[in-house]
């Protein structure tokens, strides 16, 4: 028996901006990550499993249920300037939350702000280059 998944166009055109989108995600947690490591002298391993990685699980969790990854959202300065933000800082707290319950590690206020300040600056940056880049080679190539 033969199972065949039809996925209309719309969803085809979709998936690879999402991915390219999530791609650049992960690069904006990695890069805290190693910038992290060379500010603190901790090993990368450490700083993925007890940094990037309860971020990385939080905003790859909630954040689609919140709109970041809508059509309306990967292409609109706008919708990105609101919502990618305040999407941000609830998955933060809620990664911060989780960092210190999983590791055990203090709370310490100044690594709070540093890293939703930081992350959220570099996650919006992101997505205006991924907006900026795609448009341009839409235009383009019409």
């Amino acid at each position: 028996m033969d199972i065949h998944i039809n996925l209309d166009s719309e969803f085809k055109l979709k998936l690879p901006l999402i991915t390219i989108m999530a791609l650049g995600e992960i690069c904006v947690f990695t890069l805290f990550v190693i910038l992290g490591k060379f500010e603190h002298g901790v090993t990368i391993r450490q700083s993925f499993i007890r940094t990037a990685l309860p971020f990385l699980i939080c905003w790859f969790v909630i954040s689609p249920w919140l709109g970041s990854y809508k059509m309306s959202t990967l292409y609109s300065l706008k919708q990105t300037i609101w919502r990618i933000p305040l999407t941000w800082i609830l998955c933060g707290f809620i990664a911060i939350i989780a960092r210190f319950i999983l590791t055990d590690r203090p709370l310490v206020m100044n690594f709070v702000i540093v890293s939703i300040a930081v992350q959220g600056l570099a996650l919006i940056a992101w997505r205006a280059m991924f907006m900026a880049i795609t448009l341009r080679f839409k235009n383009n190539h019409l």
